[in-house]
């Protein structure tokens, strides 16, 4: 690594664009791996320093793919230890990215991970925003069942959260059609069918 390291850095100060392109493209496997390592013993803090290394080379060989999953990955290790406004800035960042690249299928899973990071945060407005324009890009593509059973499954939940200032209706309605999806998906589960019977079930007696 301290090899890549040193030749990456004589490649970049000589200007030489081409050698210090493919050095870095060595250099961000290693650090992704090293990164992916630490993470998997739950050393975050060893994690977000390689991510981040990996971040760096990733911006100067302008590599948008690889930027754009350092950023998620950083986030989710933010979340994960409970800084939730460093998550949020790390996925609004991976989303935007992903928008750069044209990206729709990332965009969705940034959405759906800005959701997920506003839920925690219990800003309920910003995860149904979110959750919304999963919706919106899932109609623009084919094939897109899964997701769109995710979100309006979250949806409803949310919108029949306690407390939350949002109508039992739309609860209703997004877990009515989250019951439509499972139950006509292509990949049917029982326990899952079951379950979003007694989700929709549970709203319609409160309505």
């Amino acid at each position: 690594m301290h090899h890549l390291e040193t030749a990456h850095q004589k490649a970049s100060a000589l200007d030489n664009q081409d050698v210090a392109r493919v050095i870095s493209k060595d250099l961000v496997r290693v650090y992704q791996m090293i990164a992916n390592d630490f993470l998997e013993k739950n050393d975050f803090q060893m994690s977000l320093q390689f991510f981040e290394k990996c971040l760096a080379v990733a911006k100067n060989a302008s590599d948008k793919d690889i930027e754009a999953e350092c950023y998620q990955q950083i986030g989710m290790i933010y979340e994960t230890q409970g800084e939730l406004d460093k998550a949020v800035e790390q996925r609004t960042q991976f989303l935007d990215l992903c928008k750069e690249t044209n990206n729709r299928e990332k965009q969705i899973e940034a959405h759906k991970l800005l959701a997920e990071t506003y839920s925690k945060a219990d800003d309920t407005s910003k995860a149904i925003k979110h959750l919304m324009d999963v919706l919106n890009l899932c109609n623009e593509e084919p094939q897109m069942d899964e997701p769109q059973a995710e979100a309006t499954l979250k949806l409803g939940l949310l919108h029949y959260k306690p407390g939350a200032k949002h109508s039992i209706k739309h609860a209703a309605e997004y877990l009515g059609t989250h019951f439509s999806f499972i139950r006509h998906g292509e990949k049917k589960n029982s326990r899952q069918i079951d379950l979003a019977r007694v989700n929709l079930g549970i709203v319609k007696a409160n309505q």
